[in-house]
């Protein structure tokens, strides 16, 4: 080897081993690929070997001539499409030694500050927009606090004179007999009515003390059988005063959990109630209970209308109410079911519901045991 063939040697070696940041490829005199150094793995991202010339350039002219650029040491500004799916603006110096040529790329200048100076806007647009999203939040959640105070007001003061309402018509009700059949027929209306009102009272103050945070659970062992037998007593009667025919197949042996049972009953109670609403009279609502070492399956069959899909997905929102029509003429209020998920959500527990148009409904919700308290389903509490 002479001189001149070891210093090309000495100077390949060196910009392949050496050229850490800048990409370096060696051509044939064909335009293939014989080999390059990791940059250039780095910057292209994929297996170069043998490729062509022209697979690496997105601007790549057909006039090219790799030995005439490399004779004249020609240097060439070509886009290359990168590993990132970006491209890439690089200054190319092509080399010749001996019967290979060698390409040495530099990252634009010029491109490199503009992609600088945009990624810098950029970065300080979004922390404006950051900035501003945390301030609209937080004036959204004040907006929020200010409603459910303002709901819980008023609520809170329309329920004692709206429930004194109630009870009067309640007292004239039971001298029936001796009113005309007009004058009932507005007191009855006025028992509707007065009894409605009081029902989205109470469910408003639920609402607004549960998103307002200012309900907590009172939380002890209970026996859950004989909370179920109390929501199936409360929920099991339409507006009318007909207690509905409700089937549930009681355990044998009792349950212990660890819950609040005031909310226990009134999650159960409402789902109750809500079948009881939408079923024809004389049909049977059937209550299912699943316990398992882990959790307890709370579920209330109905044969109503059932539920389209769209509709189902609103459900557990505030004010929302399904298309069907009660059966015993009750309005809804669009809170109950948005009450329940709530409170089963406070012992760590998920609601749902299974419906079909014309096949019924069954809503129901799940609540975890205790993980420092197991179940027992013996006939002693724990």
């Amino acid at each position: 080897m002479n001189d001149t063939a070891k210093a090309d040697s000495f100077w390949l070696s060196y910009f392949m081993a050496e050229s850490r940041v800048t990409p370096v490829l060696i051509f044939s005199s064909e335009g293939v690929i014989l080999g390059h150094n990791a940059a250039a793995t780095q910057l292209f991202g994929t297996t170069l070997l043998e490729r062509g010339f022209e697979a690496l350039f997105l601007n790549f002219d057909r006039s090219a001539n790799l030995v005439r650029w490399a004779d004249e040491s020609h240097c060439q500004k070509l886009s290359v499409a990168t590993a990132s799916g970006f491209p890439a603006t690089l200054n190319f110096s092509f080399l010749r030694f001996e019967e290979v040529i060698l390409a040495i790329g530099e990252y634009d200048g010029e491109e490199m500050r503009d992609l600088r100076t945009a990624l810098l806007t950029t970065n300080q647009q979004m922390s404006n927009l950051t900035r501003e999203l945390h301030r609209k939040n937080a004036e959204l959640h004040r907006l929020g606090m200010l409603k459910n105070e303002f709901l819980g007001m008023a609520a809170h003061d329309l329920r004692s004179p709206i429930g004194n309402i109630y009870q009067f018509c309640q007292l004239l009700l039971d001298d029936k007999d001796e009113i005309s059949e007009t004058h009932l027929s507005w007191i009855e209306t006025m028992n509707d009515l007065s009894e409605f009102m009081l029902t989205l009272l109470n469910d408003l103050l639920d609402v607004t003390a549960i998103e307002a945070g200012k309900f907590s659970l009172h939380l002890e062992k209970q026996e859950v059988c004989k909370l179920i037998d109390q929501a199936i007593l409360l929920g099991g009667r339409n507006p009318k005063g007909i207690k509905a025919k409700i089937r549930w197949e009681r355990p044998t042996q009792p349950f212990y959990m660890v819950l609040d049972a005031q909310k226990f009953v009134q999650a159960a109670c409402n789902l109750i109630s809500n079948a009881v609403k939408y079923s024809n009279p004389g049909e049977i609502v059937r209550v299912e209970t699943e316990f398992h070492p882990h959790y307890l399956r709370f579920m209330v069959k109905d044969h109503g209308p059932g539920i389209a899909l769209q509709e189902q997905k609103r459900l557990f929102t505030s004010y929302q109410t399904g298309a069907a029509n009660s059966q015993t003429g009750e309005k809804s209020t669009g809170l109950g079911l948005r009450i329940v998920k709530k409170l089963v959500e406070a012992h760590g527990g998920t609601t749902g519901v299974y419906s079909e148009p014309g096949s019924g409904s069954c809503f129901w919700f799940e609540i975890p045991v205790s993980q420092t308290e197991k179940p027992c389903s013996t006939g002693e509490k724990p």
